[in-house]
C-alpha cells in the first residue's frame, strides 16, 4: 500500500517490467490523481504492445520511487482492451498504432 500525501505522488517515473520484475521493457509516467484511487501509467505503445499473451493478458511490474526515495511496486495481470475504458487493470492501445 502506498502511503504519504497526495503531493508526494502526483507524477513519478515508473519502470515497466513484464513477466518478472527483472525483465525491464521500458519506462513511463505514473500519474496518481488522489491516494487510494486508480492510477494511470502513460508510456509509448511499443513498450508493451507485443507483450500480451493469446488471451490479451500481461503480467506487469511497475516499480517507482517516491520523493523520500522509498521503492514501491504495483504488480498484477492486466487486460488489453480495444476501446478507451477506465476500468482497473486494462491497457488501451489505439487502433491506429501498428506494432
Amino acid at each position: 500500500m502506498v502511503s504519504g500525501t497526495d503531493r508526494d505522488y502526483k507524477a513519478l517515473v515508473v519502470r515497466i517490467a513484464v513477466g518478472n520484475r527483472e525483465k525491464l521493457k521500458g519506462t513511463g509516467i505514473l500519474y496518481i490523481r488522489n491516494l487510494n484511487e486508480r492510477v494511470c501509467v502513460f508510456t509509448a505503445a511499443h513498450v508493451i504492445s507485443d507483450c500480451f499473451d493469446i488471451n490479451g493478458e500481461v503480467y506487469l511490474f511497475l516499480d517507482f520511487y517516491d520523493q523520500k526515495y522509498d521503492n514501491h511496486l504495483i504488480e498484477g495481470a492486466f487486460d488489453k482492451v480495444d476501446q478507451k475504458n477506465a476500468n482497473e487493470r486494462w491497457v488501451y492501445i489505439p487502433d491506429s498504432y501498428n506494432s
